[in-house]
């Protein structure tokens, strides 16, 4: 789940880092980030979501993957996950989302120019996924009941930093930051994951 619905800045850090989509960073773009976001229908377009979840979809009925419940019920959540990202990400960013890929159509409703909204927003849907998740698991020891709570409050924490703090410098800085704040929770919740009943 952790992958599913990071697949699209997992694919922005490395397109960033590859030159296949563009930035520029430039404080004032609005309150709350100094990033232009020039060109990224790769990773961020709905065309691209929704390809990638197919892309999805596909290895996990090839590879031999076993789940505590059917295939095609963990396939539509990995789907929706991955597709929520857009859905989300169009409730804060400026119209600058590429509908098809073109650069024609694009939405956006602009909640990151209310940076003090955007993080009550974001963190009540953190808190509430929380909330659900911990809801299945039946866990005794520490880090099965306390652990994901204390991930997720590190991650309000970082995205204050990100909403009211530093501001990055340059693209390069900005991708690999990305990359290993997600892929280090990635990793965390994984394991954490694994030391939980459910």
């Amino acid at each position: 789940m952790f992958i599913a619905v990071q697949l699209s800045d997992l694919v922005y850090g490395v397109t960033l880092l590859s030159g296949l989509e563009k930035i520029i960073i430039l404080p004032g773009t609005n309150p709350l980030t100094s990033a232009e976001y020039i060109f990224f229908p790769l990773s961020h377009s709905l065309v691209a979501t929704i390809l990638w979840a197919g892309l999805v979809t596909l290895i996990f009925h090839i590879a031999p993957f076993t789940t505590s419940i059917r295939k095609r019920k963990t396939t539509l959540i990995l789907v929706t996950a991955i597709l929520s990202h857009f859905l989300l990400d169009a409730l804060v960013h400026n119209p600058e989302l590429d509908l098809l890929g073109n650069g024609i159509y694009k939405i956006g409703f602009g909640l990151w120019n209310y940076p003090l909204a955007s993080y009550i927003v974001e963190a009540l849907f953190l808190v509430t996924g929380l909330w659900m998740y911990q809801r299945t698991i039946h866990s005794k020891n520490f880090s099965g009941k306390y652990g994901l709570p204390i991930l997720s409050g590190i991650l309000l924490i970082l995205n204050a930093t990100n909403t009211f703090g530093l501001i990055p410098t340059n693209t390069e800085f900005f991708a690999l930051t990305m990359l290993a704040i997600y892929l280090s929770t990635i990793v965390v919740a994984f394991w954490l994951d694994r030391r939980s009943t459910h």
